[in-house]
């Protein structure tokens, strides 16, 4: 009983972990007018301070994951996040822009250590259907994370200054770090990468160089893209031009959030993840279609709603498979594959994020999302074809191919 209790926190602690980062980029949204006024900055040099804390998360996973491959993961997770609780208060405290855009990188540097860590930790720790059912868990929390966060910051903007949101990231990290103490060390030393850092450049070239690895890299990374072409264009979709309250697009956020967290949890109870990610692929470029038809098209905003809640629904279906298929492919350097895995998503939201605010944002979303929806349909299909040319027929048609048997 006891070690199923210890086993549980482990899984709850690390998807909790993995959020973390998103946590950090989202949570201060809703005070970025505030923001521009208290700093007397232009809209640009704010939108610069999320840039910055994205590139952090990004360049901090590849630091991070070939250093808790050598190190272990314990030790640079507790260093990281004192780095961070540090940087915190610096944000809490900046006066000038510049100041506060540097101080974010650093947050996101050393925030980005709970996405790469807490991934590693459970390939660590286990295997085939545990891993998947572990991972579904971690994947369902990060997720969630980016379309909570700004509600969160939002509600705290109702009864606090800016700060306010620092403030709260500053008690979560020291939680965390709490939490940490009573942390097991998963990786022992004997399974540890030793030597120099050219060996660690050598770790990430090796990781990459495997193809098997690096598809569902890909295919991870484009489908968070489409999440991400979402969470960044979908203010001024739902407040602009579907005319709604601040009030009613929280509640959407919440739901499509919903639709993500059931999509990952359904994964889980895929016995073959390569199945689930076949029907998360072929679901995500059907509704990806339809989503753009509707937001053409002059219907309530509830059609549009509808589209994206089954949209997250199979996109959630691809998050904790092409997470478990990447790890289960690269066992031997959990760390640095986490790390990889988890900047690539980041490096393509930081891009899409603020293409799709070119031009009409009604055009520029829609090509986002139709583009990064088809390129990870088609490495999925290219896939199928490599090992199986009967198993296109699954990325096509998953349905008539009763992929219930493998739940």
């Amino acid at each position: 009983m006891q070690k199923e209790k210890s086993a549980s926190f482990l899984v709850l602690f690390m998807g909790v972990l993995v959020g973390f980062p998103a946590l950090t980029t989202d949570i201060y949204l809703p005070g970025f007018p505030t923001l521009a006024k208290f700093f007397n900055a232009p809209a640009s040099s704010i939108q610069m301070t999320l840039m910055a804390t994205m590139l952090g998360i990004a360049l901090g996973q590849l630091i991070i994951g070939p250093l808790s491959d050598k190190y272990g993961r314990k030790t640079p997770l507790v260093i990281s996040l004192i780095i961070f609780m540090l940087t915190t208060l610096g944000c809490i405290y900046s006066k000038n822009i510049n100041t506060f855009i540097i101080l974010r990188f650093v947050q996101g540097l050393s925030c980005s250590s709970g996405m790469v860590i807490s991934r590693a930790i459970l390939a660590d720790t286990y295997t085939g259907h545990k891993l998947a059912k572990s991972l579904s868990i971690n994947t369902a929390i990060l997720g969630f994370t980016p379309t909570i966060a700004p509600l969160i910051g939002g509600i705290i903007l109702t009864f606090f200054k800016w700060q306010g949101a620092f403030v709260c990231l500053l008690i979560i990290s020291f939680i965390f770090l709490f939490s940490c103490f009573g942390l097991k060390e998963s990786l022992p030393r004997e399974k540890r990468n030793g030597g120099s850092s050219n060996n660690l450049a050598k770790t990430l070239l090796t990781t990459l160089s495997n193809k098997t690895y690096l598809s569902n890299v890909l295919i991870f990374a484009f489908s968070m893209a489409v999440m991400f072409a979402y969470i960044s264009s979908s203010p001024f979709i739902f407040q602009e031009h579907y005319k709604l309250s601040p009030l009613i697009y929280s509640i959407c956020f919440g739901i499509n959030a919903l639709a993500l967290t059931l999509g990952s949890i359904l994964s889980s109870r895929f016995k073959n993840q390569e199945r689930a990610l076949q029907l998360g692929a072929s679901g995500l470029i059907f509704m990806a279609v339809v989503t753009v038809i509707v937001l053409f098209t002059d219907i309530s905003y509830i059609f549009f709603e509808s589209a994206i809640f089954i949209m997250f629904l199979f996109n959630g279906l691809i998050y904790p498979s092409a997470t478990t298929l990447a790890l289960e492919s690269n066992r031997q350097n959990a760390g640095t594959a986490s790390a990889i895995l988890g900047a690539m998503s980041f490096l393509f939201g930081g891009i899409i994020s603020p293409l799709v605010g070119l031009g009409n944002i009604l055009y520029s979303t829609s090509i986002g999302i139709i583009l990064c929806a088809s390129i990870a349909f088609f490495l999925v299909l290219q896939r199928a074809f490599a090992g199986n040319p009967k198993a296109v027929r699954l990325a096509y048609l998953p349905v008539l191919n009763k992929p219930h048997k493998d739940l």
